[in-house]
């Protein structure tokens, strides 16, 4: 209702209880004002608008004289302030459109007992009732929102009413005052928990450093984290020029943004700086990924450039795709023109983030080859494990951290109710999202565990973690959509995607350090048909509008799969025509790979100046021959003699 017919509202109201024409009428519910109750019913010729509260002790008629009103009213109102007792029970804290508090059915004067009502409003006792409820009314929110006004200041404009106007426009203002007030409020708190979710996920490039280094041989431990560090810096900068353009510079043609290229004419109405902090976040998380896929042997300058271009043009425009107001594919599309009257469902990135880190490291690792000595001579396959399984899963933990602000951040916003509102809203959704994010990892890492025990006869912490992060990837596209038993299948099932690709991988003499093209290209293209199968209708409603496909085997019919398959084949196209060529042209160019003496010393110190760890105590340089000697050891050889082993 706007300012305007609020002011009608109570204008009426005041001026037809002086002039006797009044009548107090019942309101059914929150928003759904009765335009007032039938001449026949109230004995009135007239009709004017509903529009005040009766509570439960007035309708009972225990007040009936002028003296008896403020012992009615103050314990009423003091209940509702300190938020318990009878009356805030009945009353429910809601409010009306008119300024004053709504009660359920059973608490207000409906039409049948209009005529009882207007004769308890003729009487003085009934007008000073009128009078006196009013300001107790306004006087309860007033103080919820801690602005500066009392029944002392209403009563003596209500009381005189000879200018009812006055009287509504003053109750009016402060009713502006307190929504304008509430409103900022929530805008506020929604700010907040996406900010707090922006550094949750930012946090996560700390876990997937740690998660490089771990899995790397010491002699590149250096130069993987050096590319961390890069891929949040070159990225930040080309996501601020151009990135987030692409991405959510609406209005655009469908394929990509062409507003807010450096932030200009950002904030809008559509976003603040909160919400471009936090899809930077995502998109440096794009480019992690790919890091981890041709680590050990590759130029520096080519992380700088495919880093920049991946976070500056081809991530962008895929989240435009799905995730802007007019992505040709999204499911927020606000035109209503939806990609199989559905648009595809990926909430935090399972294809968006995941896929496209992945498949962009599997061309650049497929176009490098592999490690020097990953595979023999016969094409069988040489470990070439990390050096450090404790940084493994310190880097694990931290991107577990992480993926709360990177799930159920991705709502946005957290005060929103759903339907009616109560103790249901936006808030349980997110916590209902934890739940599925966590039990998908934990269903991974088990599953992996038992897995790997029996297919390899030993227990690995590092496929454990891996498999963690597979059942992550694969959840963040339903996560917000699915029943919690839901995600344990989906981590059930990522966990055997990772095991089943590795085993591919191994076979075609594919090298991937850190497994980031089976793990997050493979869980997370799963994890987007996962939701096609999984996903709820209601839950679907809730987030993404009434009228929605859902899940296949929840009931939804298949439009919903089919815009998850399209995703699968766009992104993989996508990325395979941008990225591919990249790495392609950059292999010609020879700026690619690091020679192979280079990459046997280890780039720690032939590209970066030292080792990232201190061998030896003595400053003398005595050691400088041990060093060197441990660089040209490489893991799949013999183990070296106790004469070339370096003291710790």
């Amino acid at each position: 209702m706007k300012i305007e017919e609020i002011r009608a509202c109570v204008v009426s109201l005041i001026s037809a209880s002086v002039n006797g024409v009044g009548i107090v009428s019942g309101l059914d519910s929150v928003g759904d004002v009765e335009v007032g109750v039938a001449a026949e019913d109230r004995g009135v010729e007239n009709e004017f608008p509903a529009g005040v509260v009766s509570f439960e002790r007035f309708q009972e008629g225990t007040v009936n004289d002028d003296d008896s009103v403020d012992a009615a009213i103050t314990p009423v109102r003091e209940d509702l302030i300190a938020g318990d007792g009878d009356s805030a029970e009945a009353l429910d804290g809601e409010f009306l459109e008119c300024g004053v508090v709504i009660e359920h059915d059973v608490h207000s004067f409906r039409s049948e007992s209009a005529r009882s009502a207007w004769e308890l409003l003729r009487s003085s006792s009934g007008l000073s009732l009128l009078t006196h409820s009013i300001v107790s009314c306004f006087y309860f929110l007033i103080n919820m929102a801690s602005l500066s006004c009392s029944p002392k200041d209403l009563a003596p404009l209500i009381a005189a009413s000879a200018n009812g106007t006055a009287a509504a426009n003053y109750l009016c203002s402060q009713l502006d005052a307190i929504s304008n007030k509430l409103t900022a409020t929530t805008f506020a708190v929604d700010n907040t928990y996406l900010l707090f979710s922006a550094y949750l996920v930012f946090a996560m490039q700390l876990g997937f450093a740690m998660l490089c280094a771990g899995s790397v041989r010491a002699k590149n431990t250096m130069n993987i984290m050096l590319t961390n560090v890069l891929d949040a810096a070159a990225g930040g900068l080309s996501y601020y020029l151009f990135g987030f353009a692409f991405a959510f510079g609406a209005p655009s043609n469908g394929f990509i943004g062409r507003h807010f290229f450096g932030l200009r004419d950002y904030p809008s109405p559509s976003g603040d700086y909160s919400f471009f902090l936090y899809q930077w976040a995502f998109a440096i998380a794009a480019a992690g990924i790919t890091s981890g896929s041709i680590a050990e042997r590759t130029q520096f300058v080519a992380y700088l450039i495919y880093s920049s271009f991946l976070t500056g043009f081809v991530y962008p425009i895929v989240s435009h795709w799905f995730w802007s107001s007019d992505g040709w594919a999204s499911a927020t599309r606000t035109d209503g023109n939806l990609l199989f009257s559905s648009g595809v469902i990926d909430f935090a990135g399972s294809g968006v983030v995941h896929m496209v880190g992945g498949i962009a490291g599997l061309w650049g690792a497929f176009i490098e080859g592999p490690r020097i000595g990953r595979f023999d001579r016969t094409g069988r396959s040489v470990a070439l494990r990390g050096h450090s399984a404790s940084l493994v899963v310190l880097g694990s933990f931290l991107l577990w951290f992480g993926w709360y602000g990177f799930n159920p951040g991705s709502f946005f916003t957290i005060a929103k109710a759903y339907g009616s509102g109560g103790y249901y809203g936006q808030w349980s959704a997110i916590g209902r999202t934890a739940v599925t994010t966590t039990l998908a990892g934990c269903t991974a890492a088990l599953t992996t565990l038992f897995s790997k025990r029996l297919l390899v006869g030993h227990w690995n912490v590092i496929d454990v973690c891996n498999g963690l992060l597979g059942g992550f990837a694969a959840i963040t596209s339903g996560c917000a959509v699915v029943e919690p038993w839901a995600a344990i299948v989906c981590g059930f099932v990522a966990a055997w995607v990772l095991i089943g690709l590795n085993v591919v991988a191994a076979r075609v003499e594919y090298d991937d350090p850190l497994e980031a093209a089976q793990l997050h290209g493979g869980c997370g293209a799963w994890g987007v048909l996962f939701t096609g199968l999984f996903a709820k209708g209601e839950y679907v409603r809730e987030i993404y509008g009434a009228g929605r496909p859902y899940g296949v085997l929840m009931g939804g019919g298949g439009r919903l799969l089919a815009a998850q398959v399209m995703q699968i084949l766009v992104i993989c196209g996508w990325v395979t025509v941008t990225m591919g060529p990249l790495f392609y042209g950059l292999h010609k160019m020879n700026l690619l790979r690091i020679s192979r003496d280079d990459e046997t010393a280890g780039m720690d110190m032939t590209r970066h100046g030292g080792f990232a760890y201190a061998y030896h105590d003595d400053d003398d340089g005595s050691s400088k021959g041990v060093g060197f000697l441990m660089r040209k050891i490489e893991p799949a050889s013999a183990t070296p003699s106790p004469t070339t082993t370096p003291q710790v």
